[in-house]
């Protein structure tokens, strides 16, 4: 595989702690799942897939909202999310850098390989609430 616009779906991209599962679009790290939007797994993907390059805030717009029109706001907004997600900034880890301009670059190395067996959304994925068990059935309608 020459370059990353080449992936396939069934490739798993590695960048630091993390192994985005482009087929599931799944973030995990470790073997914990991120919790991340729709819009802000799609602008990692363009990032990622042109890594170590320039991305223009008008190409980023126009692979995430293709059939919209969407303020730059928006981009930022979404940006802002992935960092906070991915703990960008934090112990020295840097991702996703502005290029005053011109756009955003993913800095980080990025590592692909193949995997034949998808990650079980039920063991990736446990609910993660602060109710209490339930301690009897619930009654009523069905």
């Amino acid at each position: 595989m020459n370059s990353l616009r080449d992936l396939n779906s069934d490739t798993v991209l590695r960048f630091g702690p993390y192994a985005f599962h482009l087929q599931q679009r799944l973030i995990l790290e470790g073997d914990r799942p991120l919790r991340m939007g729709g819009r802000a797994l799609d602008i990692l993907q363009v990032l990622v897939e042109h890594a170590g390059t320039v991305v223009s805030k008008d190409e980023l717009i126009a692979r995430v909202w293709p059939t919209s029109v969407v303020e730059e706001i928006s981009l930022r907004v979404h940006i802002a999310a992935l960092r906070r997600a991915l703990g960008d900034g934090q112990n020295g880890h840097r991702y996703i850098v502005n290029v005053p301009q011109r756009g955003y670059s993913f800095v980080a190395t990025v590592q692909t390989e193949s995997v034949e067996a998808l990650v079980s959304l039920e063991t990736a994925q446990n609910p993660q609430h602060n109710l209490p068990a339930r301690l009897t059935p619930v009654t009523g309608r069905d």
